[in-house]
């Protein structure tokens, strides 16, 4: 199978686990727990791997590196603590990893079939709204009482490490449901 194809195929799974922010099996300790990370990290290595890696990638690696320094210097002169630097790390990396994957599968796929590649975009936005609606639909029944609360829960707790019988579909908030549902909303509406 052609690289840039299973870069594309793992896009698409990341913008389908976009609104899994709340997932239960996450590897830290912290209230957002994306997923949709994990396919783009794959991505990353395929990438690497590949000799896919190009000067947008080190440009971008020296960027990364200089905010990070960056923010060594504030927290030695301004903070005194350094107590944050393995989250600003963590965001850093991530934030690297997601943009020299989406650069790398944007350029490839505007180049050679882009309406194409912005319907599928807006199709699997479609197939991420359809899921999340059946559990948001679930929570709402048992919210008038159709369910039992104990289906909702443990249906919700495969999707999301915290729920108190409130509508919230994968995520762990409402607000992050709806942040979910106007996101995916617009893709949908944009390109499929």
């Amino acid at each position: 199978m052609n690289i840039n194809k299973i870069l594309t195929v793992l896009f698409f799974i990341s913008i389908f686990l976009i609104p899994f922010d709340s997932f239960p099996l996450f590897p830290t300790d912290s209230v957002y727990r994306p997923i949709s990370f994990f396919p783009l990290i794959v991505a990353f290595i395929v990438m690497i791997y590949s000799n896919k890696i190009n000067r947008f990638t080190l440009y971008l690696f020296f960027a990364t590196v200089g905010i990070f320094v960056y923010s060594i210097i504030l927290s030695s002169v301004f903070f005194d603590s350094y107590l944050h630097l393995t989250k600003a790390a963590t965001t850093l990396v991530l934030f690297f990893i997601m943009l020299s994957v989406f650069h790398a599968v944007i350029k490839y796929n505007l180049q050679n079939n882009e309406r194409y590649f912005l319907q599928r975009m807006g199709a699997w936005s479609f197939y991420s709204l359809i899921f999340i609606s059946l559990i948001g639909f679930i929570q709402f029944s048992m919210k008038i009482n159709l369910i039992p609360f104990s289906l909702a829960d443990q249906i919700t707790s495969l999707f999301s490490y915290r729920w108190a019988g409130r509508m919230q579909m994968v995520s762990g908030e409402p607000s992050w449901m709806v942040r979910n549902l106007l996101f995916l909303g617009v893709f949908i509406y944009f390109f499929y």
